[in-house]
């Protein structure tokens, strides 16, 4: 699976393709590929590269409005690096800007403008996420599984759920049993969530952003700091995945385990995980 941005005239007109070349020899970003009207760049220590590929494209988005539209097409894979993905990001810009063509992000179905170039970034996080889930979506042999039960403590926000999901699925796959506290309850802790933690061995908080203090640090859901704080009371193993900048955690806490959490190398956070499973595989 790839990701791809669309960059296209907003009069939807030819894009000259001497000019296009020009701008991407003058950067040195490039060499062209055996196919016809298709360039490559390509970061050359880790394999992850960027097709540059100006042809006319077929589509049925709303946004173009038409069967086909000369453009261009940058693609990347979920296995490219951020570097790399830093790179056709700025790349998708420094184009539109030099031959004024419209950013169009096919995965979230919507023109990208330089304002919002945030949004284009979390959409490849967010869709590269959504590959690797699949990839975890595996036949699991039950007998090689760790024999333990997980209780995970999350935050029911939407902003948060591909972050909670890949977790939980990445957990499915190591561990007998995982449970959570779905489905959502309006009261502090219900009955039935503690009943779930009791008969856990193992609990995994996210703690997620939420408001902001000061400049670079923020509080956390109190909801999963409540959970955490009943785990622990009833002597379980807790360990806490915090997202950088996540500062109100309380002080009883300074003994547990802690996984920093970048919410854009989720991937990192499950190999850590791992480490602190080795002692249940024993």
């Amino acid at each position: 699976m790839s990701y791809d941005i669309i960059l296209f005239k907003k009069d939807k007109s030819k894009i000259s393709k001497r000019k296009l070349e020009g701008i991407l020899w003058k950067h040195h970003w490039i060499a062209r590929s055996p196919e016809k009207d298709t360039y490559v760049f390509m970061h050359n220590t880790d394999q992850s590269y960027i097709e540059i590929k100006h042809d006319y494209y077929e589509t049925d988005e709303l946004l173009i409005k038409t069967k086909k539209v000369d453009s261009i097409e940058l693609r990347t894979w979920a296995s490219s690096s951020e570097w790399t993905i830093n790179h056709l990001i700025r790349l998708s810009f420094l184009l539109s800007e030099k031959l004024d063509l419209i950013v169009y992000d096919p995965q979230l179905g919507k023109e990208i403008t330089v304002k919002d170039i945030d949004k284009l970034e979390e959409s490849y996080f967010e869709w590269r996420l959504f590959v690797k889930a699949l990839k975890l979506e595996l036949d699991v042999d039950p007998k090689k599984l760790i024999p333990i039960t997980v209780f995970v403590a999350h935050s029911f926000l939407p902003c948060d759920d591909l972050i909670n999901e890949y977790i939980i699925s990445s957990l499915r796959h190591r561990v007998k049993e995982v449970l959570t506290g779905r489905p959502y309850q309006t009261m502090s802790i219900s009955k039935k969530v503690k009943e779930k933690i009791k008969r856990s061995d193992l609990v995994v908080a996210i703690l997620t952003k939420r408001e902001k203090i000061t400049k670079g640090k923020y509080k956390t859901s109190e909801w999963v700091k409540d959970e955490a704080t009943f785990a622990a009371g009833a002597q379980k193993d807790v360990i806490f995945i915090k997202e950088n900048e996540v500062v109100d955690i309380p002080g009883i806490f300074g003994d547990y385990e802690w996984i920093l959490l970048d919410r854009y190398h989720v991937v990192n956070v499950v190999k850590e995980i791992d480490k602190y499973l080795r002692k249940y595989k024993k």
